[in-house]
């Protein structure tokens, strides 16, 4: 099954280049922005025969299934340059799929096969091309309306399916709360009423000793893969250093569930207190751009700027704020934007804007000497700045500004694993589908 998700990767790295190979072209500038995209659009049609020509003139495409390959055509790549060319949509230009790291490829009706249930926790599924049944471990009750399901493997050599489905909202009843939710680094979310959120505990020992083994040992492990033999043009890669990989590998992907986790459970939990939510439209991907500069002009504080760009993306505010958007539009809760300009330097009791208030982690008033933490004093701006924004000012359902609701239950680490094992599928409510993910075991 890695050979089809070679053969996958292949399709769609061909594909991509033959859409785009007029943006390549030297004389692009000549050819004028109109007659441009139309060769792109033109391209995206001629796609439909893609898949043939490349397994007539390929033989090893010939091996796998050509469903599979031309689903990469129909739902990967056609979808990708769409979005692309969609002005309307914030899509990025689609990239080339690399080797490293993992791979996958789709199912979907009427090439799903049959799942067939061995006992209380072992399931088969019939994929094509192969001799008999592929058996996973299943760990959350499956859906009767499947529609499709991917198969893939991580970096660290786990192989995983994942089947999609309708999935049901997060249950929940109107509250009237309106919340407003200050992302950081210090405390990856700080809502208005005190409540403070860590996908990682900085106050439990236990878990601050487990994070500084971890971030040791990763350390230790990349120093050792520097003295191994690395894969260059001329020779193969050390079996040491694919070994060492490997760990570096399964390391990452355990940090990354355990991020996943919390935002999936403290989402979850907002959806279901709160009738309105207010964030910061935070640029993630400016604000972690490299201060590196060029050689001509090289940046300034280059070390304190990666630490800093580490620090908010092990924070995943982008992840927070796309899966809090997902299961806020199918629970019919309302998420608002706001300007991030000042949130952190006005005061919340006197709405004066001095920069020199914010001192650190503390903020004290220059004008009426107000104190409180910096991060909730964001926090309830925010949430000030979201209410005047609604409709027709306070609606019926919201409370309003002067009331005070009851404090906010958080999750504040994403280490320990969930007593309920259907929690996790509760909270996964995005607007069309939603993944349950099963464990393979081929």
């Amino acid at each position: 099954m890695r050979e089809w998700m070679a053969q996958c990767r292949f399709v769609f790295n061909t594909g991509g280049r033959r859409v785009t190979r007029w943006l390549d072209c030297p004389q692009v500038a000549l050819i004028g922005q109109d007659r441009l995209w139309q060769e792109i659009r033109s391209e995206l049609r001629a796609l439909d025969t893609l898949s043939t020509d490349l397994r007539r003139d390929n033989d090893w495409l010939r091996d796998g299934p050509s469903v599979i390959q031309q689903d990469v055509i129909r739902w990967q790549l056609r979808p990708a340059f769409d979005k692309w060319l969609d002005p309307t949509l914030p899509a990025r230009r689609p990239r080339t799929k690399r080797a490293k790291g993992g791979g996958s490829f789709h199912l979907r009706r009427p090439t799903l096969g049959r799942c067939r249930q061995l006992n209380a926790r072992w399931h088969a599924i019939a994929v094509p091309k192969v001799d008999g049944l592929v058996k996973f471990r299943r760990h959350r009750p499956l859906p009767d309306d499947l529609s499709s399901a991917t198969v893939s493997v991580t970096p660290d050599g786990r192989w995983w399916v994942s089947f999609t489905s309708t999935p049901d909202p997060t249950p929940r009843s109107s509250t009237g709360r309106v919340v407003g939710i200050d992302r950081g680094v210090r405390h990856t979310i700080t809502v208005h009423d005190g409540t403070h959120g860590w996908h990682q505990s900085i106050t439990d020992s236990t878990d601050r000793a487990r994070c500084k083994r971890e971030q040791q040992r990763m350390g230790r492990l990349q120093r050792q893969a520097a003295r191994r033999r690395s894969p260059t043009c001329n020779q193969p890669p050390s079996r040491g250093w694919r070994d060492t990989q490997v760990r570096i590998a399964r390391l990452r992907s355990a940090q990354a569930r355990r991020r996943r986790d919390w935002v999936e459970q403290t989402t979850a939990q907002l959806v279901r207190h709160a009738d309105v939510i207010v964030l910061e439209d935070l640029r993630t991907a400016n604000m972690t751009r490299s201060a590196r500069g060029t050689p001509d002009r090289p940046g300034r504080n280059v070390k304190v700027k990666q630490s800093l760009n580490r620090a908010i993306q092990t924070s995943v505010w982008a992840l927070f704020a796309r899966r809090l958007a997902d299961k806020a539009d199918a629970a019919g809760v309302t998420v608002i934007r706001i300007d991030p300009r000042n949130t952190s330097r006005t005061c919340a009791a006197c709405d004066h804007t001095d920069p020199h208030s914010r001192q650190q982690h503390r903020f004290s008033c220059t004008q009426c000497g107000h104190h409180d933490d910096a991060d909730i004093n964001a926090a309830i701006n925010i949430r000030r700045q979201g209410m005047s924004s609604l409709p027709n000012g306070t609606p019926n359902r919201v409370q309003k500004p002067d009331t005070e609701p009851a404090p906010t239950r958080l999750r504040t680490t994403g280490a320990t694993r969930s007593e309920n094992p259907t929690r996790e599928s509760e909270g996964q409510s995005g607007p069309a589908a939603s993944r349950q993910t099963s464990r393979q075991a081929a």
